[in-house]
């Protein structure tokens, strides 16, 4: 697995913790990067029937470790050509209706 950009660990699992996090999508630019959010105790017996390997519910989650991952070239390529897709399906609509007067 690939070493992610940036990491933030300890994040605590409260009010001013899940604003952060909200506050960080908001502001990430989507196109580059992407967030992953993972949820940690210290007890994680509780959580042994549940069959998770470090990871526990974000719900039950004591703190949150967050992930900023730097997506691939490939992957950015990807997206853009989607987006140029959809540009194109779209006009092309727009005439389709233009043309059958709807």
């Amino acid at each position: 697995m690939k070493t992610p950009a940036f990491k933030y660990c300890s994040v605590p699992n409260n009010k001013s913790g899940r604003a952060f996090i909200k506050t960080l999508r908001a502001s990430l630019n989507k196109d580059r990067y992407r967030v992953r959010v993972r949820g940690r105790a210290k007890n994680r017996v509780r959580f042994a029937h549940m069959n998770t390997a470090k990871d526990v519910p974000l719900a039950q989650a004591e703190s949150y470790a967050i992930y900023i991952d730097t997506l691939t070239s490939a992957k950015i390529a990807d997206q853009i050509a989607m987006d140029k897709y959809r540009a194109r399906v779209k006009l092309e609509m727009q005439a389709y209706r233009e043309q059958r007067g709807l």
